[in-house]
């Protein structure tokens, strides 16, 4: 059979096993577990089509994208559009990371790959969800693909980094490192300063600088009020991310974003069973994605594919402020290889 076909063949498997276990994860979630999976409670920054004083001045240009549709209401997260829009662009990325990564697994890890990137309860319940974390996955996706194929930085790279920083400005400093390792690198072996690199540091530094008021804030609040109500609430308050920040990165691999915030009990608001199970997925999770880190730094090495570190960048603000599992979802796709390439490498 022609490799290409195969391919295209898994993609197909791998995407009506992606919509099934997204549809399993929304019924036990919602109807089974209670959840609200569309609550999306950065919406209220987003409900002005221009930023004001009510709102953060991050991801500008996904608050235009959303006010252009319309979904700009508390509540638009769950209408068939926004639905329908998270799903195509989310079976896109998974399709890319799956061509992308795939040539470097033997068959077997081929197919672990498929079912990983399918049932990721993460990955899942984050399918049909239009929040700006989706474009963080484009991101990482963008750096992946001139990685893998060790493209030079263009200007088409430089302005989808554009874009998608604006859409989702976490991604800041994985698009600043990668420009910053890829000048070093050619200045290195070629004793030339690439002009192009040179171009992309100096676009990002200028966004960063855009959004710096939000990152400082994002550094000084927690998100959380006692009862649970997501709101802005000072550092200071001694809740559970600020009392024990050595565990943000045990949070960040595996943990929600109430616990984070509010601390283990709110595993079990809904019950011992309900809180053991929860606490077994997250500690399962936090193995699964060490592992996944582990063997992304080892193929990085392995390959020469050092720049593709760059990614993990993202996950820097996080780990120095409030970390849980959202913070990762941009890195779960090729942390999902680095769990599989260690043991089924080609």
């Amino acid at each position: 059979m022609n490799i290409h076909s195969m391919i295209y063949k898994d993609i197909s498997a791998l995407l009506i096993l992606k919509f099934f276990a997204a549809a399993i994860t929304y019924y036990v979630m919602h109807f089974l577990l209670s959840e609200e999976l569309f609550n999306y409670y950065d919406m209220a920054d987003y409900m002005h089509c221009t930023p004001n004083e009510q709102s953060n001045v991050t991801n500008l240009l996904y608050r235009k994208f959303i006010c252009i549709l319309g979904l700009n209401y508390m509540g638009s997260m769950s209408s068939l559009l926004a639905i329908a829009i998270a799903s195509v662009l989310n079976s896109i990325i998974i399709a890319c990371f799956y061509f992308l990564l795939s040539p470097f697994l033997s068959r077997n890890g081929q197919i672990l790959f498929i079912l990983f990137l399918a049932f990721h309860p993460y990955l899942a319940v984050y399918f049909p969800r239009l929040y700006s974390d989706i474009f963080g996955l484009l991101g990482i996706l963008l750096i992946s693909t001139y990685v893998i194929y060790d493209r030079k930085i263009d200007f088409y790279f430089i302005l989808l980094t554009m874009i998608l920083i604006n859409l989702r400005g976490a991604l800041i400093p994985a698009f600043f490192f990668f420009g910053f390792f890829y000048f070093v690198e050619i200045f290195r072996k070629e004793k030339i300063i690439d002009k192009n690199s040179l171009l992309l540091i100096v676009f990002v530094i200028m966004n960063f600088f855009v959004y710096k008021d939000f990152a400082e804030s994002f550094m000084s609040f927690s998100f959380f009020s006692d009862d649970g109500v997501m709101q802005a609430v000072p550092k200071e308050t001694p809740y559970f991310s600020s009392q024990y920040p050595y565990l943000n990165p045990i949070l960040l691999l595996g943990f929600r974003e109430s616990i984070s915030n509010l601390g283990f009990n709110q595993l079990f608001i809904a019950g011992n069973s309900v809180g053991y199970f929860y606490l077994v997925c997250s500690l399962i999770l936090v193995a699964f994605h060490s592992l996944g880190i582990y063997g992304l730094v080892n193929f990085s090495i392995r390959t020469n594919r050092l720049n593709l570190l760059s990614a993990l960048s993202v996950i820097i603000i996080p780990l120095l402020a409030i970390s849980h599992l959202r913070y990762l979802l941009p890195l779960m796709p090729i942390l999902i290889f680095g769990v599989i390439w260690p043991f089924f490498k080609k």
